[in-house]
């Protein structure tokens, strides 16, 4: 690929600077960078203006050419999103991250805005935050920003007039694998089908999904007077578990969108050309292709995912960071262990007049706050003002098909608190309406490759506990028992030497053992009354049977039709 020489709105300089580690600038040429001494070659890429001192073989062109292209396309990217003298402070997470706080004009979106000619001419005003969402403060360990030092004694908050960004560097870039893998984690993989859709208003299907994909979703129909969602909600337990190394991924989102088609047209015929999906979403999700543990997400797409990203990242819908923002887009975030800790991560995606579609997120029940938003002018149709379905629940994308990613948790979804994962309180409302708790009659469960994962719904339609959705693998199955399809709860005996079951009563019986049986007999039965021992008919003369069934499933089942003789009997031995 040839990179051309290429004109920016801000000097190449903070790449430099964010990239010191393996990009081979010295701190001090740190205000010198250039374009060209970045890498942005204005000679032919595998020249050696282009690249340093000639190669020796062709093969050696081609692969110096293709590094140095990616790392110009890395520097690029970087410098593109801000500038050095745009940042006014910078701290890092708990874990680590650096996130620096920039003038909110400088960010990627409201410059994106203004060379539309659609400037943004003051600090985006917030709706009111979500009822019941808590902002107060935590301990100095909270993942979000609560104003108190990290390790370097610097202030985890933001100064007025600044937005919060993650920090993305050139290393960042070339640890998964240059510009090209870096954007494909940032983006849906190709088949993406979203969530398991169903036409507004009705029940949710369980379509076939398009490759790779697995849902376990709840789906709130549309509101009970007809008009559309305006805001949506739910509260997910935060779990990281082992996702293979290998561009799967596992996650945790609400869905609030519009439209059912989706736009395939890069791997089939398929393309909607009306009513192609448009969404907003967010969430956590594990990705270990790019990074450990469980990281907050925001995503959007106006085009049925034939386009998008993650965090407001190039591909997807401009992303506005909100100055008062407690945590970003992208962010690591504190995760549960079965059986052992739990986590929580509270989202609302909620639509504002003026401004467009605002998320909140905040982490255990504390120091919650707006995050940002995605622009009304971003979407057409509904969703440039509501949306026509809410879902909430689990995806896993799995490269091989083989469903050998875990989907929440990893513990089957019957597991339960502390074992499985779930989204609670799942909460919507409907233009100036109030919050409405969906009854179970409202929402309805699919689950896709259900034969590796399962959802449990357990809906109570109001608070404080309403809307519980588990979902991980697929129930195990029971072991097949003695009576296993002959009967449904059958009367559990133990053979010691002897049984002798009288007085049968008239009613249908069913009888199960696991002990060891050689032989029996039966009575005081007329026909048509019948006895079986495991499927087969016994006689029931008052002799002693010839002979006994094999086992089966490891015991013996022993059933009787209804008759008219109460005194009927059975004895084993």
């Amino acid at each position: 690929m040839h990179i051309k020489t290429k004109s920016f709105a801000y000097p190449l300089t903070f790449a430099s600077l964010l990239s010191l580690a393996g990009c081979g600038v010295a701190p001090s040429n740190i205000e010198e960078v250039t374009e060209s001494n970045q890498g942005i070659a204005t000679a032919p890429s595998n020249s050696p203006a282009a690249i340093g001192s000639a190669p020796t073989s062709s093969s050696a062109t081609t692969r110096g050419a293709t590094d140095a292209e990616d790392l110009a396309r890395s520097r690029a990217f970087v410098d593109e999103r801000y500038r050095q003298s745009d940042v006014k402070h910078s701290f890092k997470t708990i874990f680590g991250e650096t996130v620096d706080c920039i003038d909110f004009f400088a960010s990627p979106g409201a410059r994106a805005l203004s060379a539309r000619g659609t400037p943004i001419r003051g600090l985006p005003r917030p709706p009111a935050p979500p009822i019941g969402a808590s902002a107060r403060a935590q301990s100095a360990t909270d993942v979000t920003f609560n104003g108190q030092p990290d390790d370097e004694g610097h202030q985890r908050t933001c100064p007025a007039s600044t937005a919060p960004m993650l920090r993305v560097t050139v290393a960042d870039i070339q640890s998964v694998g240059g510009m090209d893998a870096y954007l494909k984690r940032h983006t849906k993989p190709r088949g993406s089908r979203g969530p398991a859709l169903s036409p507004p208003g009705a029940p949710a299907a369980t379509p076939a999904d398009l490759s790779h994909y697995a849902h376990a979703t709840e789906t709130v129909a549309r509101a009970p007077t007809g008009s559309l969602w305006t805001s949506g909600e739910a509260t997910f337990s935060i779990f990281s578990p082992p996702v293979p190394d290998n561009y799967d991924h596992d996650l945790s989102q609400i869905w609030l969108y519009s439209g059912t088609g989706f736009n395939t047209s890069y791997i089939s015929s398929s393309s909607c050309t009306t009513d192609c999906i448009q969404s907003v979403e967010v969430g956590w999700r594990v990705e270990p292709k790019e990074f450990q543990g469980a990281h907050l997400f925001t995503y959007a797409t106006a085009n049925g995912y034939f386009s998008g990203s993650y965090d407001g990242l190039p591909g997807g819908l401009k992303w506005m960071p909100y100055p008062e923002a407690k945590m970003v887009p992208g962010q690591q975030l504190l995760a549960g262990t079965i059986g052992g800790a739990t986590h929580e991560l509270h989202v609302v995606a909620q639509f504002s007049a003026g401004a467009g579609w605002w998320i909140w997120a905040d982490v255990d029940g504390a120091n919650g706050s707006w995050l940002g938003y995605y622009p009304s002018s971003e979407y057409t149709g509904p969703m440039a003002s509501n949306a026509q379905t809410f879902q909430a629940g689990g995806e896993v994308y799995n490269t091989e098909s083989t469903w050998v990613v875990p989907m929440g948790s990893g513990s089957a979804s019957n597991a339960g608190y502390g074992q499985a994962a779930y989204a609670r309180n799942v909460k919507v409302a409907a233009g100036g309406q109030s919050t409405y708790y969906p009854p179970s009659s409202a929402l309805s469960l699919a689950v896709e490759a259900p034969t590796a994962y399962g959802g449990t719904l357990v809906a109570a339609g109001g608070p404080p506990s309403s809307n519980w959705l588990y979902w991980g693998a697929a129930a195990p199955s029971a072991p097949p028992t003695p009576c296993s399809d002959l009967c449904a709860d059958p009367t559990k005996v133990a053979v010691n030497g002897s049984l002798s079951e009288n007085n049968l009563g008239t009613g249908s019986v069913c009888i199960e053992t696991l002990s060891r049986v050689q032989g029996g007999n039966c009575g005081n039965m007329v026909s048509p009354r019948v006895l079986t021992v495991n499927g087969t008919s016994m006689p029931c003369n008052n002799s002693n049977w010839t002979t006994v069934p094999p086992a089966r499933n490891g015991g013996y089942c022993v059933q009787t039709s209804a008759g008219d003789r109460p005194s009927a009997f059975v004895t084993l031995w």
